[in-house]
């Protein structure tokens, strides 16, 4: 008879219930604490890396260039300029993009190109065009053989040449690039910095691709432009970050002071950072299809709030849909045109 009875079912006491909960939140935020921890401390790791074995000086501005203005620049043995560097950095993305890999590859590829051009013997390949588009070519390989899934044959990138350059020729200006920069071949990118950055948010998933698109773009035109060469990585990252944040308006402001606060503490980070998001602005309102961008990042706001709206109860549906038409109103009015691009200044 006692074999046959069958156990009472227990009930948790309101007590019980609490202190589950409560257990249940502690244990979510110590997890929380050392992702924050973790990430810091790849942070400070990555600024250590660029303010000593990754820097590099303004190499185009230095002594030996003012003998390069005195050539013509259609003469092909010219020394290369600022345009040079601009459009083979342009071929850079085509030829990423037709791959489809990594943007972020051609960011680690220029990081080979600059400071190997400001070593001693990549002084000697700025004197010379053709050796400089070999370069520039070469650092493109390098990049993708390490920081891809796949690799490139020195046969496709002489190819690519239109016969310029023969696979021989790629391999010897690998070596030479290799040593010249000592194998330091995994540089700090500021998209990476924006990364880590954003994992000290704890945001939704749609939030956190609409400040990387925006952040992104931004590291892509600094690459671009030369003006940024000797500017620290960590410095770009940081500002184009700031400004995705400030732009799209995500995050209330006291918290963004916060925010921006610490992590400048924390890194050590450049006190001309209003400037570096200024130039960035600029850069951005310079682009064609800076508008189509941002007008992309406000219909994909409009989207998640939508779909999200489906499962919430009708007074925090209400809400979501007002916050994230508000967003995208606000973005596609500072984004509409040139003049209406909200700068740090001005947000201040």
């Amino acid at each position: 008879r006692h074999q046959n009875q069958q156990p009472k079912p227990t009930s948790s006491s309101p007590r019980q219930n609490l202190t589950r909960k409560v257990n249940t939140m502690m244990t979510t935020m110590t997890m929380q604490q050392q992702q924050d921890e973790q990430t810091t401390a790849t942070l400070l790791a990555m600024r250590k890396q660029e303010d000593t074995a990754y820097t590099c000086p303004d190499y185009l501005n230095g002594d030996d260039s003012d003998d390069a203005m005195m050539h013509d620049d259609d003469e092909q043995d010219a020394p290369a300029d600022v345009e040079c560097r601009f459009r083979m950095i342009e071929w850079c993305y085509q030829i990423v993009d037709f791959c489809r890999f990594e943007r972020a590859t051609v960011a680690v590829a220029i990081s080979y190109l600059d400071r190997f051009l400001a070593s001693a013997a990549g002084r000697a390949v700025l004197k010379d065009r053709t050796q400089f588009q070999l370069a520039a070519m070469t650092c493109l390989y390098t990049a993708v053989k390490i920081h891809e899934p796949e690799a490139m044959e020195p046969k496709l990138i002489a190819s690519l040449s239109r016969g310029a350059f023969t696979p021989q020729q790629v391999e010897r200006m690998e070596v030479m690039i290799l040593n010249a920069i000592q194998w330091r071949v995994n540089p700090p990118t500021a998209v990476a910095f924006c990364q880590l950055l954003l994992d000290h948010l704890s945001l939704g998933a749609h939030e956190q691709t609409a400040i990387m698109d925006l952040a992104k773009f931004q590291t892509e035109l600094a690459v671009s432009d030369y003006a940024f060469v000797s500017v620290a990585q960590s410095s770009i990252g940081f500002a184009a970050f700031m400004n995705a944040l400030e732009s799209l308006q995500i995050i209330d402001p006291v918290r963004l002071m916060e925010f921006q606060f610490q992590m400048s503490q924390t890194l050590q980070l450049s006190t001309e950072i209003t400037q570096i998001q200024i130039r960035l602005f600029e850069a951005v309102t310079k682009q064609p299809g800076s508008e189509q961008l941002f007008r992309s990042v406000a219909a994909t706001q409009q989207s998640h709030a939508a779909m999200s709206s489906c499962n919430a109860v009708p007074s925090q549906q209400q809400q979501q849909q007002l916050q994230s038409q508000q967003y995208a109103d606000k973005t596609v009015a500072h984004y509409e045109s040139p003049r209406s691009v909200v700068s740090p200044t001005n947000a201040q």
